[in-house]
């Protein structure tokens, strides 16, 4: 087996040996299943890329959940990334490109606030 994977061969036995495992990998870092899916193709791509580069220092199952891993912290720091990026609704932005420095209106009216506070 890590004669084939060494050749750049074996990566459907692979995961058909370690899919499950794999699975478990990017369920642990996405709670979205739509972008578990996602996350576990961008694995199993990552592992067809990496697994031409095995030396068989380690077990295959070693190499492919740090490669898995790898991959899943790359995936997180992106997403994180794009969300960080999506903050401000582009609607709230000026001509200038900047986010408006408009006052907040408040609902209170100026006669709730002072019977609210009442003069002394």
């Amino acid at each position: 087996m890590i004669r084939d994977v060494t050749l750049g061969q074996g990566f459907e036995d692979v995961f058909a040996q370690y899919g499950a495992i794999l699975s478990r990998v990017a369920n642990s870092y996405e709670a979205n299943e739509a972008m578990q899916q996602e996350l576990l193709q961008e694995i199993a791509i990552a592992v067809w890329q990496g697994l031409s580069r095995f030396k068989g220092d380690s077990s295959v199952k070693t190499y492919i959940l740090k490669i898995a891993h790898n991959r899943a912290v790359t995936h997180v720091a992106n997403q994180v990334k794009r969300l960080d990026t999506h903050q401000y609704d582009y609607d709230d932005l000026g001509s200038d490109g900047f986010a408006s420095t408009k006052p907040r209106s408040y609902s209170r009216s100026k006669s709730s606030e002072a019977s609210r506070y009442p003069s002394i």
